[in-house]
Parts: C-alpha cells; structure tokens; sequence
C-alpha cells in the first residue's frame, strides 16, 4: 500500500494502571501502525457488555497507516498480546487493553474470517467511543448510517455519566515530559 489511510481506533482498558496501559498503548501504535494525528481526552466510563468489572478508561484516536485492513487487525492483535491482553472464549471481560478499528478511511467492510468489520458494527451502540470521536471528529460521518458523532449519540438518548479522567492536551503534555 502506497499511500497513507485514515485510520480511527478505539481504546479500552479496566486491568492494572488503566493510564500506563493507554500510554504504552499508544506508543506501540504510534511506532508499529504509524503516526498518531489526533487523541481525545481520557474518559472513565461504565463497562459495556458486562457490567459486572471495574470502570474503564477509554480514549478515541485517529492516524494514518500504510497498513492493508487484515494487516492492520493483525498488528493491533498483537499489540494487545504484547501489552499483556489474554483472550478469552467469552465476550465482554475485564481486559488490559482492547484496540477496535472504528474506521479505515471510508471504507466498508465486513468479513467473517478473520472477525473484521469496518466501521465498527457496535459504534452507534456505545457512548464510550462516540463522546471521545465527537471530540476529534465532530464532522466525520459514518460511511454507513450518514451520521455524525453528535447525532448518532443523540439517536442514544440518556448518556451515563463519564468523566475526563486526562484531557487531550495534558495527555499530550505526559507524552512529551
């Protein structure tokens, strides 16, 4: 691939010292996908899925890579392997960190093997990725449904509460020192 894709990723994490897990996240993103152009605040939000684990940190960031989409799943798996992140059978539990493609430019995709669906198919489900995306992407529309963060998180209605636990320029702040 010659030429540099847009790409926005998801960010979780609820194991350990859920920052230092975002922070060393980011730095493997940023030196094996490719440069990182934008990041949201850090958010503290009520797990999706399983309510029963602590709270997480999340956090949307957007980049380029000259990855291909598999190639790109692959190499977040296996940041996510070296970050510490064991997987299991069942869906939804406690993790050290947990990377979803939320776009690839404005590509479509939908593959069974490997899992690999692009935009993200839970995206207008969850607030814990809109609020962060309307934050760096406030007029990026949603390939599929042709809707922008604020509205897709309005079609949600009543949003939990979350809270900044760092804003993007104090992240960045941290990144530099």
């Amino acid at each position: 691939m010659d030429q540099s894709v847009e790409i926005t990723l998801a960010l979780g994490t609820n194991i350990g010292n859920k920052l230092q897990n975002l922070l060393s996240c980011l730095e493997c993103i940023n030196e094996q996908i490719g440069p990182i152009h934008k990041m949201s605040s850090i958010y503290q939000t009520e797990p999706w899925g399983n309510p029963n684990q602590d709270q997480f940190y999340n956090m949307v960031i957007s980049g380029g890579t000259h990855l291909s989409p598999l190639a790109l799943l692959r190499s977040l798996k296996n940041i996510e392997t070296d970050l510490g992140r064991v997987t299991t059978e069942e869906r939804y539990q406690p993790r050290i960190i947990d990377i979803d493609i939320i776009y690839y430019g404005n590509a479509s995709i939908n593959l069974s093997e490997p899992d690999l669906t692009i935009p993200h198919p839970f995206l207008q489900d969850r607030e814990f990725v809109l609020i962060p995306l309307k934050e760096i992407q406030p007029l990026k529309l949603h390939p599929l449904l042709k809707y922008l963060p604020s509205e897709l998180l309005n079609l949600l209605g009543e949003h939990p509460q979350t809270d900044i636990i760092m804003s993007s320029s104090g992240l960045i702040n941290l990144q530099n020192s």
